[in-house]
């Protein structure tokens, strides 16, 4: 699933991982903010018994 724009602000990447969030994701976030010129990135992952939230910035 591609990340999501939101208000050409944030980019948003949903997920439903059994493992945590890991490098290769953050990477994947950070090149698509670079690519937008965006401040502020989240990766989201619902696949684990307790929802993870990963914010980045630039």
């Amino acid at each position: 699933m591609k990340p999501l724009l939101i208000e050409k602000r944030i980019i948003c990447d949903i997920k439903a991982l059994h493992e945590k969030i890991d490098f290769y994701d953050i990477a994947k976030i950070q090149s698509y903010m670079r690519a937008l010129d965006l401040k502020v990135g989240i990766i989201i992952n619902f696949g684990k018994n307790a929802l993870e939230i990963r914010g980045i910035r630039a």
